[in-house]
């Protein structure tokens, strides 16, 4: 994956507080759980483990039903930072019983229920982010996936708008051990060794964090650093390496244009299919909803998928030369990160084994 700058633009004032009571301050900062579900959201990609819904279901109303911000596997936004100072917007509003703003005063009831301790329809402060305040971080993602981001999406306990701005691919130089980073950190995703700890719901970040691996840039000629997101993940080498291998003669099978349509098209969708769910699996984002999502993204998915099943499509070469050669890239980076000779990979030999692997 690259690395990519991103600004997020507040249009509308932003609050959210883990108190959510009267008074309530919004920490001047942006989580990664926040960001990547909320692109997610706007991405359409709606599943059941998105960071609030409205239900009872699985813990309740407003529970957040995830481990991590990395939700999706072929992209990651680190927390953001505020440029420049954030003066905050004082606002007025009422709880409604909405659950957002609740102090506990008198016993209260509607329509002859007990409510408990809130007072109803009271109006409280709020502190919030003003509108156009811009946060700073970074984008992991490949170059494909750009063109999917969406310009706009929402943010806070309000829903409120927010645009999504990426810059230019940032070249890196290697990867550093132990180095302090240019922008707060998830400890849940990227190694961090000491830091500032920032709380903030569902869980803290770290600011002025030194990361255990890093990514070495430039900016403005000067030396920074990112941290580089990575989990803990035990598997079995030899099997994981057994697997991909297992895919090798199906590539070259593939390329054999007097090859049937619905035969081809069914050997690229296995392929792909399996070479997607170990990419995966080695990110620590397992999942079949999260494999279909990927599969579905992919440009000619649809039309191979009909084809396979002996519809007649039209599909040039070029497709199934243009998979082929996507299905090597991912057997290739798996297999360099599985053996240990990915950059930042783990380098002890085969068999059962915990490695922190990197995208």
């Amino acid at each position: 994956m690259e690395i990519y700058p991103y600004t997020i633009k507040l249009i509308d004032p932003l609050f959210y507080s883990h108190e959510a009571l009267s008074g309530a301050y919004t920490t001047a900062y942006l989580h990664a759980t926040a960001i990547n579900h909320a692109v997610a959201w706007s991405m359409g990609r709606m599943r059941e483990d998105q960071s609030y819904i409205i239900s009872e279901e699985k813990g309740g109303r407003n529970i957040p039903r995830y481990t991590h911000s990395w939700i999706e596997p072929d992209f990651y936004f680190t927390p953001a930072s505020p440029k420049g100072a954030v003066n905050y917007l004082v606002e007025t509003v009422k709880g409604d019983m909405d659950y957002l703003i609740q102090p506990g005063f008198g016993q209260a009831k509607i329509l002859g229920k007990n409510i408990g301790r809130n007072e109803v329809l009271k109006a409280y402060r709020i502190f919030s982010i003003p509108p156009e305040t811009e946060f700073n971080g970074y984008l992991h993602t490949d170059p494909e996936i750009i063109s999917r981001m969406p310009a706009c999406m929402r943010l806070g306990s309000f829903r409120g708008k927010a645009i999504l701005t990426i810059g230019k691919r940032i070249k890196t130089f290697g990867i550093i051990s132990d180095q302090y980073v240019n922008h707060p950190v998830d400890p849940l995703v990227s190694k961090v060794k000491r830091g500032v700890m920032i709380g903030m719901f569902p869980y803290p970040i770290v600011d002025s964090a030194c990361a255990e691996h890093a990514y070495e840039i430039r900016n403005h000629g000067q030396r920074e650093f990112i941290a580089l997101p990575a989990r803990e993940v035990d598997f079995d080498k030899d099997a994981l390496l057994k697997r991909l291998n297992e895919l090798k003669p199906g590539l070259i099978k593939a390329k054999d244009a007097s090859l049937p349509l619905k035969d081809r098209a069914y050997i690229i969708l296995h392929m792909i299919r399996t070479a997607l769910s170990v990419r995966h699996f080695l990110m620590g984002i397992p999942g079949e909803e999260r494999l279909n999502s990927a599969l579905k993204d992919l440009e000619w998915f649809n039309e191979l998928r009909l084809a396979s099943k002996g519809e007649y499509v039209p599909i040039e070469n070029n497709v199934f030369l243009g998979y082929i050669e996507r299905i090597e890239e991912i057997i290739n980076v798996c297999e360099e990160k599985i053996k240990g000779t990915a950059k930042g990979g783990d380098t002890e030999g085969s068999g059962e084994g915990s490695s922190s692997l990197i995208l």
